[in-house]
């Protein structure tokens, strides 16, 4: 659920990076195949009800492994230590705020029961001594918590997508001045 943003981010920084990543992306033809053009091709995933077509949505977030795996490979065997640490760190921020979130997604679960057997009437007392305020009260928090965790995966994962493209921007610009030969 929460890679569908990561998707949409990812895609939407892979659209306004494409003209100048294309010699790069030519390199690595024989790896990626057709992958960045049925990926940057395929029409959005709220259009497509992806949600419900899990083939169409693996081959999707599939496409979208192998393009990100690629870039990060490139970062990784051509810049230094420090720019390699720093796109790191900001990836394992995202993990770390997918993983917060999937936590949240799951308390919220747990409480939305909680709240269903309170309201239907189902003898919850062996199971749980709460009662209907504060299991309500509980599904807002978890909610929130959702929203939040939400915004934060959105923030993160928008942050590493910056950094990655102008890593490899940078890097592909210093190739470019170190191939040119210089006077004499």
């Amino acid at each position: 659920m929460f890679l569908y943003y990561e998707v949409q981010i990812f895609r939407h920084h892979l659209r306004r990076n494409k003209g100048w990543l294309e010699p790069l992306l030519a390199r690595y033809k024989d790896y990626l195949g057709d992958d960045v053009e049925q990926f940057l091709l395929a029409r959005d995933w709220r259009q497509l009800k992806m949600w419900f077509d899990l083939t169409s949505s693996a081959r999707f977030v599939l496409q979208m492994g192998r393009i990100e795996g690629l870039l990060l490979s490139h970062v990784l065997l051509t810049a230094d230590r420090t720019k390699i640490e720093y796109i790191i760190d900001e990836l394992r921020t995202c993990r770390l705020a997918r993983a917060i979130t999937s936590g949240s997604g799951i308390l919220l679960s747990l409480s939305f029961v909680l709240l269903v057997i309170e309201v239907f009437g189902v003898d919850a007392e062996p199971l749980v001594a709460a009662t209907m305020g504060k299991v309500l009260t509980l599904n807002i928090v978890f909610t929130m918590a959702i929203a939040g965790s939400l915004l934060i995966v959105w923030l993160a994962y928008t942050k590493f997508c910056k950094s990655l493209f102008s890593s490899i921007y940078v890097l592909l610009k210093s190739e470019q001045r170190n191939a040119i030969p210089g006077p004499g």
